[in-house]
């Protein structure tokens, strides 16, 4: 299995003791879901201090930050992560204001803040949304799959694969989809390894079929979405057949059908 990136979680907040109190409520919560080896706590005194992490491409879930501070604050952090990083990278930080002063609650919306919580709830609150952004980012990644390419790191959803073909002769695997081919150096017996819970299943040898996407079988050949046509070996046509028998009935029963 390949090394996946560890992440971090930003603490933001200039009064020293209550950085610490809401960084022991994110480690605790950690904790609880198992996730401390996977997720890293960083606390920042200063939202510059942060801000020169993320300009390193350091990698955040999550940002909880005050939004009273004496240099750059909260508010002027929120602007930046939703035009700057945002914009420019792609991808969403979830921000999480927590002050003292309802009255900030209105501007945290314009913002587009995940989230706002008064420091007397945070006890109770902070635990309440990290699980829900962990959950969400737990689902957001099993629909996707990170491909080391040669042009660099990619994403692609598991639901837009046709079908995965080992290229002869080559040590990469490419990835069709409507669109597109993706291509990645992983052996077939590694990429089994890591599809083998998911709807995935062997055609040929060298070849693996999102069964998602099959139409219907005619004799040794199969349809898939967009009218894309696959041989299948003699060796894989009954498993291939119960596999696709048995998705179809899934789908049935989950559609009352």
């Amino acid at each position: 299995m390949r090394k996946t990136e560890k992440k971090c979680i930003a603490v933001i907040d200039d009064e020293v003791q209550m950085l610490k109190v809401i960084g022991r409520y994110v480690t605790e919560t950690l904790k609880q879901k198992n996730m401390t080896d996977k997720i890293n706590v960083r606390l920042f005194c200063m939202a510059e201090e942060f801000l020169e992490s993320v300009k390193k491409d350091e990698k955040y879930l999550a940002v909880f930050s005050d939004i009273e501070m004496d240099t750059m604050n909260g508010i002027e952090l929120g602007k930046w992560l939703n035009k700057k990083h945002a914009q420019e990278k792609g991808e969403a930080i979830p921000l999480i204001f927590i002050t003292s002063h309802e009255e900030f609650a209105i501007e945290s919306y314009r913002l587009d803040a995940y989230q706002y919580i008064l420091k007397e709830e945070m006890k109770v609150r902070i635990p309440e949304v990290l699980r829900n952004i962990l959950q969400q980012r737990r689902e957001e990644e099993d629909s996707y799959r990170v491909l080391e390419t040669i042009e660099g790191m990619q994403k692609i959803r598991y639901g837009d694969i046709l079908y995965i073909q080992k290229a002869k002769g080559k040590k990469y695997v490419e990835y069709y989809t409507q669109d597109k081919v993706y291509r990645e150096q992983i052996n077939m017996k590694t990429l089994w390894e890591e599809l083998q819970h998911r709807d995935f299943v062997y055609a040929d040898r060298s070849c693996l079929v999102n069964i998602e996407k099959v139409i219907q079988i005619h004799g040794m050949e199969l349809e898939l979405s967009g009218g894309v046509r696959v041989r299948i070996a003699r060796r894989h046509l009954m498993e291939l057949k119960e596999c696709v028998r048995q998705y179809w009935e899934r789908k049935k029963r989950y559609h009352g059908i």
